[in-house]
């Protein structure tokens, strides 16, 4: 096929585009394509480092994932990490620019976001044969002069097929699809309509089906049903919340959390985990494991833990012999000291930490985004083989006694354990991937984890359920194949 770009546009947020764009990505390479996905605009702190030392959103990795190939920093050129109502840390092709308000954003994507999203369109279709590219939120956000997630750069429109997914499962799908073409600053690009997560019979909701093709001229070329246990990494937060709960496994879910899908293995393991809020802290009392994972603000977030008491049932958990788990930001709040002398976080240069590892913090102005290699050498368990992790920080942070909890592939230190070793931190993201810490936890608690080819039985699964609904001979007529 010659040189596409397939845009999946949605109706709104949660309607299934990631979803729908994973499975795209991995039939095609199940064809023998070279593809790629590819979102111009996200929001998310839900992050990865990729090997050209940037980061991009995890939704773009699971989805470069299925492709099977490299995720890069060009398939997801502008990344927004929330940090207040009103601003946002931008990081543009994997490297953080600022942080922004709404109306400073708006005014550096009028300036440099075309240019931005042609540049890295262009880089992977020299590379690529498909782009499976996704949008953001709604299709027709009429208000918005910049739109870059779901409108590309018009040099790209003889390349691209476009369609739009709805949500049945939320009602109102046919005026959604409707009222999505019609408002589409370029009706005319839009190629078909996907109906999403439909739980009845399709018979039932064919006559809609062909009434909407009509009023909109636009082929329905997919009616995909509702996939209850879709178990893969998820793009937003609020989809974590919607997760089976299980008191032994706790998560401090401070307001500031970010890469939060260190918990995805807890969760994939039917385990389940139970969040943590300043409401109910003592439900701590009922867990075995407890992890604090990363923050975007860390010292409002151990602020957060010290005023609803979370500190004091921490304490009395370690105490009784609960593993506590600390990672990146997690990490730093359970040492003793941070120190912010340029005041990277706070107004303020000396912060007071948990105390329950032997481990002082210092940030820097310098942001450390790196992939790593590591190796458990402790007294308490040891690695077998090496693993790899990724490392998304500010802060040093450096342990002052005990073992160590890693070893890098630079055969420095890394970590901190306690003196009984089950307080555990760490700077490396997808540490509770582990096979070796899985273990571990699970010979001292109980909790069973087993995480084995999980991704990639789950998309291959869920792309064998997504494309068995598609009519693949107008879809591929519909995108030129």
């Amino acid at each position: 096929m010659r040189k596409r770009i397939i845009h999946i546009l949605g109706t709104a947020s949660g309607v299934g585009k990631s979803t729908i764009t994973t499975a795209l990505c991995r039939h095609f390479s199940n064809l023998g394509v070279s593809v790629a996905p590819f979102k111009a605009v996200n929001m998310s702190r839900n992050s990865i480092a990729t090997k050209q030392g940037g980061e991009i959103a995890r939704a773009q990795w699971l989805q470069a994932v299925a492709a099977r190939t490299t995720p890069r920093d060009e398939m997801n050129p502008i990344l927004l990490k929330p940090e207040t109502d009103d601003s946002s840390m931008l990081i543009v092709n994997g490297v953080t620019v600022d942080s922004m308000s709404v109306s400073k954003y708006s005014k550096y994507l009028k300036k440099n976001g075309q240019k931005i999203v042609s540049n890295a369109l262009r880089t992977l279709l020299e590379e690529y044969e498909l782009i499976i590219a996704e949008g953001m939120g709604a299709a027709a956000e009429i208000n918005m002069e910049q739109d870059l997630a779901n409108r590309f750069p018009k040099e790209f429109a003889k390349e691209k097929a476009a369609f739009i997914v709805g949500d049945i499962d939320r009602g109102g799908v046919f005026a959604a699809l409707y009222g999505s073409k019609k408002l589409y600053p370029d009706e005319e690009s839009i190629s078909g309509l996907i109906v999403n997560k439909v739980r009845s019979n399709t018979k039932l909701i064919k006559s809609g089906i062909d009434k909407l093709s009509r009023l909109t001229e636009s082929k329905v070329v997919a009616s995909v049903p509702y996939i209850e246990d879709i178990s893969l990494p998820k793009e937003d937060i609020l989809d974590y919340a919607l997760i089976h709960s299980n008191n032994k496994i706790a998560v401090i879910r401070y307001p500031g959390m970010e890469n939060y899908s260190d918990i995805d293995s807890l969760i994939y393991s039917a385990n389940g985990v139970n969040y943590i809020y300043g409401s109910n802290a003592n439900e701590l009392n009922d867990a075995s494991l407890i992890i604090l994972p990363g923050s975007k603000k860390v010292i409002k977030d151990l602020e957060y833990i010290r005023r609803f008491g979370i500190d004091l049932m921490l304490y009395n958990a370690a105490a009784r012999g609960a593993f506590v788990i600390g990672i990146c930001g997690g990490y730093q709040m359970l040492g003793k000291i941070i120190n912010d002398p340029k005041c990277v976080e706070s107004r303020k240069k000396f912060f007071k930490g948990l105390g329950l590892l032997d481990s002082d913090t210092c940030y820097s102005d310098k942001k450390v985004v790196r992939l790593t290699e590591y190796k458990f050498t402790n007294k308490f368990f040891y690695g077998t083989i090496a693993s790899k992790g990724y490392e998304i920080r500010y802060g040093n942070t450096k342990s002052n006694s005990g073992p160590c909890a890693n070893l890098l592939k630079d055969n420095s230190s890394e970590g901190s354990l306690s003196e009984n070793g089950k307080v555990i931190g760490t700077n490396i993201h997808g540490i509770m991937e582990n096979s070796d810490l899985l273990r571990y936890i699970s010979l001292n608690t109980g909790i069973k984890f087993d995480k084995s080819e999980m991704l990639e039985n789950k998309i291959e699964d869920i792309t064998k359920r997504v494309m068995a609904s598609f009519d693949l001979r107008t879809f591929y007529e519909l995108i030129g194949m």
